[in-house]
């Protein structure tokens, strides 16, 4: 997918989403949740089980979430912790970067280490933020009850602000036996999301999301900001994970909260869609991916409300939105070679391209295909003075087609 080379902040507001705008994110440029209203930095309310340092006369007003480092034995908890984590903070009054967008300015730093002052001056400058978290995961362990496993969490995390002090710091752990996922629509989507995240227990995600929940609490609310409660969200999940979607896919998006409201979602760029309730507290909206959309990296916002009008938004924090209905270009320079008694096709790069398939013109579909994901591929020995004709299709991530190249 072609990158823009331009940092650009795209603002969405509609009538519909009044108390939340975001902006957009490519590699090179920004996407930020905006705050649901404007109020002065300063700290209102703080929990037992985190501190802040009370001589900061002004509060960072966006962040970004580092990598959580990991000091237990699962590979699992800790990019999950912080992707939950998103999720829950987007509710917050404060702007946060996509994390996926952090992970793009990463490469050149050493997260696992302390950033030095002018590392972190750098990296929110580039990130357009003025505060980061970060953290570890500290405890990660699978207790069995009985016939219940049960699973418990810990974290550390602070905040630090532009200067690379640290600002504020907290320490929480949690315990979750889940109950297992109903087959209910929610939960069938949940079901899907565990299988695109490689994820084989459920009762993690559920000691994420209580952690999250945990720490949500605690982390500082500016002063003055007390908008009227809306409509409880839990989550909002979709089945984009990791893929790419394109004209025929169906984009599923699910919303769990309070009950008997008006759920919506947007997607950025694209507009704003109902969601159906299909059981108590669970809204589930299905929709088909037009040939006209193309967009790349966007979040999905979730939002409920209630029958006075006062919303609730969340976004949805396990991975941006990219639709790609763009073929890519044909093979080129198609040339065969002899390698002693066999052949081998080359063909050169194309841009975009996940993987290529080959096949004789006259076979029929799924006849004598050879899938690769490089540029050559040892050809099946024919028999002498036997003409065949074999084409080579390239395939982008979204698993659109190109035209086929021929070669005789």
């Amino acid at each position: 997918m072609t990158t823009k080379f331009t940092i650009q902040l795209v603002m969405i507001c509609t009538s519909i989403l009044s108390l939340c705008a975001c902006s957009v994110s490519t590699k090179d440029t920004l996407v930020l949740t905006q705050p649901l209203s404007t109020v002065s930095n300063k700290i209102d309310n703080l929990l037992d089980d985190s501190q802040f340092d009370g001589s900061i006369k002004e509060f960072p007003s966006s962040f970004a979430i580092l990598p959580l480092l990991n000091k237990t034995a699962s590979t699992e908890a800790s990019d999950l912790i912080r992707q939950v984590l998103q999720g829950h903070l987007s509710t917050k009054n404060y702007q946060f970067v996509h994390w996926q967008t952090v992970n793009l300015e990463l490469s050149e730093y050493d997260v696992a280490a302390t950033l030095t002052q002018k590392e972190t001056t750098d990296l929110m400058q580039k990130l357009n933020v003025d505060g980061l978290i970060r953290g570890e995961v500290t405890e990660f362990e699978r207790l069995f009850v009985g016939i219940y496993a049960e699973i418990r969490l810990g974290v550390t995390l602070e905040i630090i602000d532009i200067n690379g002090v640290s600002i504020w710091q907290g320490q929480f752990a949690v315990s979750s036996r889940a109950g297992g996922i109903s087959t209910s629509p929610w939960g069938l989507l949940m079901n899907s999301v565990l299988a695109a995240l490689h994820l084989e227990d459920e009762n993690l995600y559920a000691a994420a999301d209580k952690l999250g929940r945990k720490i949500r609490g605690a982390i500082p609310e500016p002063a003055g900001f007390s908008p009227e409660a809306g409509p409880r969200i839990d989550g909002v999940l979709h089945d984009a994970v990791n893929k790419s979607l394109k004209y025929g896919d169906i984009l599923t998006v699910g919303l769990h909260g309070e009950p008997n409201n008006t759920a919506t979602f947007m997607l950025q760029d694209i507009g704003q869609f109902d969601l159906l309730e299909t059981q108590p507290g669970e809204y589930i909206g299905k929709v088909p991916i037009s040939k006209s959309w193309e967009i790349t990296d966007k979040m999905i916002i979730g939002q409920l409300r209630n029958n006075l009008g006062v919303s609730s938004k969340w976004i949805s924090p396990l991975g941006l939105i990219t639709i790609d209905n763009t073929s890519p270009e044909p093979p080129t320079q198609l040339f065969v070679s002899a390698m002693g008694d066999k052949l081998e096709l080359q063909w050169s790069t194309v841009t975009g391209a996940q993987k290529y398939q080959l096949r004789p013109v006259d076979a029929e579909r799924g006849t004598n295909e050879i899938w690769v994901d490089k540029t050559s591929a040892e050809l099946p020995i024919v028999p002498l003075f036997v003409s065949q004709v074999w084409q080579v299709t390239a395939y982008d991530y979204a698993q659109n087609a190109s035209m086929p190249a021929r070669i005789k």
